[in-house]
């Protein structure tokens, strides 16, 4: 339990980079927000985390097996019945700047939100600060979906 404690607060006293992505999973944690570190098939670590009940992934890129990464991804996924998928993702990356979304398959909807980082990170309220522009990002989407 302390060592965990010490984690947190080292998390917190320094900058968060693309390329530790325990620390944004600890950020995340520690700001009520829940976050599962795993390991993909290639070996890249990702995040899982949820809004509500979306649950949502970060991916981790531009670097060597989750080493070094400068870029992390904010990504979801869903299926739609009945929709047109490239539709609702063309009219979506109309009038949303900071994300995008496309067609994934017949009725699968895909929507993303990069960030590039400075090789010196960034704070955890700022990272804290991006999660919560993706929180607002999908509260947009399900309004997007209701009105289409």
């Amino acid at each position: 339990m302390l060592e965990r404690l010490s984690k947190k607060a080292s998390v917190f006293a320094a900058t968060i980079k693309a390329g530790e992505p325990f620390k944004m999973a600890l950020a995340l944690e520690e700001a009520g927000i829940p976050a599962e570190l795993r390991i993909g098939s290639d070996d890249d670590p990702y995040i899982i985390s949820s809004v509500g009940e979306d649950q949502f992934w970060i991916y981790f890129a531009d670097g060597d097996g989750g080493d070094n990464c400068r870029t992390y991804q904010f990504h979801y996924a869903l299926e739609l019945d009945g929709e047109d998928v490239e539709e609702l993702a063309l009219s979506w990356n109309l009038n949303h700047r900071f994300s995008r979304s496309f067609n994934n398959g017949p009725h699968s909807f895909r929507i993303e939100q990069d960030y590039d980082l400075e090789p010196d990170g960034v704070s955890p309220d700022r990272f804290l600060s991006q999660v919560r522009r993706w929180e607002a990002t999908l509260a947009a989407l399900k309004v997007h979906l209701r009105d289409e």
